[in-house]
């Protein structure tokens, strides 16, 4: 991007938008929350309609001149209700934490210990100790798959409110159906965290939370391809109408304009063949990447079966602490995450790197390109302080940069 006017007015924050744009062309991104949104996508985000107040919903804004705004986000509505196939829906949260937030205000009115039950750990971030309980044995500890034989029983003994099933750290499809049955069973509230998969859902590639949750959340960016931030879903207008007074203005104040019109120009890409094939490639190069890097000596998660964009590499076999490892990788031209992963009979957290496959697939790598990455990964976490191999790694690395070069038509 040329930041014409930045690099008049302002020379320093022009010289840093300027290296990050070519530190992103210099990098391999394997960062699950991360992706390439489109140059539209772009256009939109940084358009002048974030300068508009909008607090309020479409038709009840706190200030006038909002019609346009109102236009924006309808339009950004009627795509996501295409999209998903359901009339009730929500464009403004800025982040999947204020939704969810929003959501577990609105589903938990019980604040006693066993009422809100959750399948990840993720959930402790919008719900007190007090509140939240996570099942201590609803895995198989070598797929980990959930039992839900043993969640039934769980959540029987526990009669919760609130049952909240996330897939930000579980790689396998998710039986939302049968969770739904066992949530009736104690006519529990079922709320969906879609968290980075969304777009996978989208593309029709991943089973759909709907119609058996009561609110469903996702994530714009990652494989949706959008702006960061939030949509949310809902089973009925009941749950939206009360969901819409409380986010704005009550948890997160006035809605920001240009990130409603960027996620509204990702949810049109989205309903496109283009899209779906996408998600087809992201799932299947994940599993070649921890094909690859299982070949190559690593310890991988849930033993490289994925159905998602996610894979995981174990780092209790590599003599570096987790925070070395992705300095090692970013000197290579790589960038990842490092998550605690629960493995073994007592599902002990350990450290794993964890990739996303979604942003390779939109750079334009292949299978064959995914399948080496891992292979790549494998040789460096196996020699990692041996200069020679960094060197030849980081040289691969580039090569395949140079071949899949990142928003050509932008100029820094």
């Amino acid at each position: 991007m040329k930041f014409e006017y930045l690099s008049v007015t302002d020379p320093e924050m022009h010289t840093l938008l300027a290296d990050e744009l070519g530190q992103q062309r210099a990098t391999l991104d394997l960062v699950p929350s991360e992706n390439y949104p489109s140059p539209s996508v772009l256009d939109a985000l940084g358009s002048p309609i974030a300068l508009s107040q909008a607090e309020g919903c479409i038709g009840t804004r706190n200030c006038s001149g909002t019609a346009i705004l109102d236009k924006v986000e309808q339009l950004a509505c009627e795509r996501l209700q295409a999209l998903f196939d359901t009339p009730y829906v929500n464009v403004q949260p800025h982040s999947e934490e204020q939704a969810l937030f929003t959501a577990c205000n609105i589903l938990l009115t019980d604040t006693s210990q066993n009422a809100f039950i959750c399948l990840s750990s993720y959930f402790e971030d919008v719900a007190s100790d007090e509140t939240a309980q996570m099942p201590p044995y609803v895995f198989d500890a070598g797929a980990f798959t959930i039992d839900y034989d043993a969640f039934e029983r769980y959540v029987l003994l526990r009669r919760p409110q609130l049952i909240a099933v996330s897939a930000s750290t579980y790689f396998r499809a998710i039986d939302f159906e049968r969770v739904a049955d066992i949530a009736h069973k104690v006519d529990a509230a079922l709320l969906a965290d879609l968290s980075t998969i969304s777009g996978l859902v989208a593309a029709g590639v991943y089973p759909s939370p709907l119609p058996y949750a009561d609110i469903v959340i996702g994530a714009t960016h990652a494989t949706m391809r959008g702006p960061r931030g939030a949509f949310t879903l809902f089973k009925d207008s009941d749950l939206q109408a009360t969901f819409d007074q409380v986010l704005s203005p009550a948890v997160q104040g006035s809605v920001l304009m240009n990130a409603v019109a960027a996620k509204a120009v990702a949810f049109a890409e989205a309903d496109t063949p283009g899209f779906q094939t996408a998600g087809s490639k992201s799932i299947e190069a994940a599993n070649v990447i921890a094909q690859g890097a299982a070949e190559g000596g690593c310890t991988v998660f849930a033993d490289g079966k994925t159905d998602t964009h996610l894979c995981a590499i174990g780092l209790d076999d590599v003599d570096l602490a987790p925070q070395a490892v992705l300095d090692l990788l970013e000197s290579v031209g790589i960038s990842a995450s490092v998550s605690n992963l629960p493995v073994g009979g007592d599902l002990k957290p350990v450290p794993h790197l964890l990739l996303s496959a979604a942003p390779l697939v939109t750079r334009g790598l292949d299978t064959y390109e995914a399948r080496f990455v891992g292979e790549l990964l494998a040789r460096l976490l196996s020699a990692p302080t041996d200069e020679e191999t960094v060197g030849d790694v980081r040289t691969k690395i580039e090569g395949m940069l140079k071949d899949h070069p990142l928003y050509p038509g932008l100029e820094e």
